[in-house]
């Protein structure tokens, strides 16, 4: 009498394989994750440089153009510019952009309005512009000056951090240009620290963006 054997196709996995096959998918993914959010830190890297360089270049444009006697008398009369050079105030603080913003955008009084007479040096800073890369942000506040909204408008990095300003001809502060002039900004990075530790431990102005 013959024996037959019966042969069973294998089907399905085992256990073992499952595990193997999904440990490599997380591994891959992992490995594509970290290398798409190292993609988007070095672009927006890349942008606060290009931001700042434009910032810098632009204020400096617009210092050399001069401002009419009228102009100089709204923004002096603000406390936004310096008398003698013209050039905005600023203490490197959080709040420290809103003069550079004044200047650049044209809105002298700081109510997120540009006079018709009166031109932006580019569109990113126009309080009106809704279009890609605008380089403002709105704080409001639930306190009214006077009866008017303090709204206010602040020049932020593509974080959504605050960009920082320092200019100073009184000594006071200490500035890394140190040019005839000269005028500090910067962006505080990723971290969104200036100085101090930040969240892990590390430096926070290691990862600033300057334009010194």
């Amino acid at each position: 009498m013959k024996s037959h054997k019966i042969k069973l196709n294998r089907s399905g996995f085992s256990l073992i394989e499952v595990l193997t096959v999904i440990t490599i998918i997380a591994v891959l993914g992992g490995i594509g994750f970290g290398t798409y959010m190292l993609v988007i830190r070095q672009s927006k890297s890349t942008q606060a440089e290009v931001m700042i360089e434009n910032i810098s270049s632009s204020l400096e444009n617009r210092i050399n153009q001069g401002f009419s006697e009228e102009e100089r008398t709204t923004l002096e009369a603000n406390g936004l510019i310096d008398p003698d050079t013209k050039y905005p105030l600023g203490d490197g603080g959080v709040d420290s952009s809103e003069n550079l913003y004044a200047v650049l955008s044209g809105d002298y009084t700081l109510s997120g309005i540009v006079d018709d007479d009166r031109q932006p040096m580019f569109p990113q800073v126009d309080p009106q512009y809704s279009g890609k890369g605008q380089y403002l942000i709105r704080q409001s506040s639930d306190q009214l000056e006077n009866g008017r909204d303090t709204t206010k408008l602040k020049l932020v990095d593509p974080w959504g951090n605050q960009l920082r300003y320092a200019y100073d001809t009184t000594g006071t502060l200490q500035l890394n240009n140190n040019v005839e002039n000269g005028f500090d900004i910067w962006s505080v990075g990723p971290d969104g620290v200036d100085t101090g530790l930040n969240a892990d431990g590390e430096d926070g102005e290691l990862d600033n963006i300057t334009n010194w």
